[in-house]
């Protein structure tokens, strides 16, 4: 994989965490929680979120890439096998 798979893994991601981070956020503000908790409660929500979602975008990707060349050669292989001898 390039290395732009891996920042558009993050980047999704990321984006994903602060999404469902923002919604805990707002959730917490509405029920008067302290602050320190919502922060908490945010802080730790990115991070698994953001984790979750970029690990899987990767192994989905990497999945996806290995489909691709494993088809490519039974595909050439294919054609050999037709070919005339």
């Amino acid at each position: 994989m390039s290395v732009g798979e891996y920042i558009k893994s993050a980047v999704y991601g990321g984006l994903d965490g602060i999404i469902t981070t923002f919604s805990i956020a707002l959730s917490g503000f509405g029920s008067d929680t302290k602050t320190g908790a919502i922060v908490s409660i945010g802080v730790s929500s990115l991070i698994a979120d953001g984790l979750s979602m970029a690990i899987a975008d990767y192994l989905a990707t990497k999945s996806d890439e290995e489909y691709m060349l494993a088809e490519k050669a039974r595909e050439l292989q294919e054609i050999e096998d037709d070919l005339p001898a």
